[in-house]
């Protein structure tokens, strides 16, 4: 059974979101190299990309129609539960550092480069998402 991506999208699959952040954020990453110069060390910035949401299936469960909150959900904010599984796992710090942060909602935000990639590439495909949701993206909600 997939992991929808938001809870009450029983259309749009994790699996989708994580592989068109993944797509975007390589895309980004050429982009500033070729743009800026900035080189990314493909062994940090591909595990960030993949598994910047590796703790999803842990913070929903399945309901009819899509999926809602588990009780972690309320307990540790999104991304504190994957970088503890990576960390766990033995990634690098920087890994387990940017995934930690990179919710639009963390206090406080990775400054590599590879949270800066991770950060639009993440956005970008969210608000696709959303759209194909019929609802709206994070660039036109205003104060909300």
């Amino acid at each position: 059974m997939t992991c929808p991506f938001p809870p009450g999208s029983p259309t749009y699959p994790l699996k989708a979101h994580v592989n068109e952040v993944t797509r975007a954020g390589l895309d980004l990453a050429r982009r500033a190299t070729a743009d800026w110069g900035t080189e990314f060390d493909p062994d940090i910035l591909l595990p960030i990309l993949i598994l910047h949401d590796v703790d999803k299936p842990l913070l929903y469960v399945r309901e009819a129609g899509g999926a809602g909150h588990a009780q972690l959900y309320h307990e540790l904010p999104h991304g504190v539960v994957g970088a503890m599984l990576l960390k766990d796992l033995g990634f690098p710090h920087s890994v387990v550092s940017t995934v930690a942060t990179h919710a639009t909602n963390a206090p406080f935000h990775g400054a590599n480069r590879e949270a800066h990639v991770l950060h639009y590439a993440d956005l970008f495909a969210a608000d696709h998402a959303l759209r194909v949701m019929g609802k709206t993206p994070f660039y036109l909600r205003h104060g909300r």
